[in-house]
């Protein structure tokens, strides 16, 4: 696909819904990091070596990081905040927003 990095996973986006190639639905969710002061790069590196994340931003105010992440279910939603992120030395918090589907 023109555009597309190999190894990268993609998904398809139609009428707000997210999917995989299959057509199975994503959960995406937003999740705002906070680090201890100085700690945002190394954090910010970290985040990039996990595979799976669409994007990882810095940010300015209450919180240093964004991440969008797009999983398959909610419990590896969870065991990715949980397992990877929270644990990342310099994480002191993070608050998920989870997107919600409409059927109107």
């Amino acid at each position: 696909m023109p555009g597309i990095r190999a190894g990268t996973d993609v998904c398809v986006i139609r009428r707000n819904l997210v999917t995989d190639f299959s057509g199975e639905p994503l959960v995406v969710a937003y999740v705002l990091i906070t680090t201890a002061t100085g700690k945002e790069n190394y954090v910010l590196e970290q985040l990039r070596k996990l595979p799976g994340l669409s994007e990882v931003h810095q940010l300015f105010g209450q919180f240093d990081l964004i991440v969008r992440v797009e999983t398959k279910d909610y419990d590896t939603l969870c065991d990715l905040v949980l397992g990877k992120f929270r644990t990342i030395p310099g994480v002191t918090g993070s608050r998920t927003l989870i997107t919600a589907r409409f059927n109107r």
